[in-house]
């Protein structure tokens, strides 16, 4: 069995008092975090 991978692009920016994060590749996938650790944990939960 062939193991597929996918390159995604995770992108993070400051959103007022918490940091915005998406991944362009998947429409519709966006969250947010206090952190910028806590967003990228909270996208790759998304993803």
């Amino acid at each position: 069995m062939n193991d597929l991978k996918s390159v995604l692009t995770f992108k993070i920016e400051k959103d007022g008092a918490e940091f915005h994060a998406w991944c362009p590749e998947l429409v519709g996938c966006h969250t947010h975090g206090e952190t910028v650790t806590k967003a990228l944990e909270n996208l790759k939960d998304a993803v």
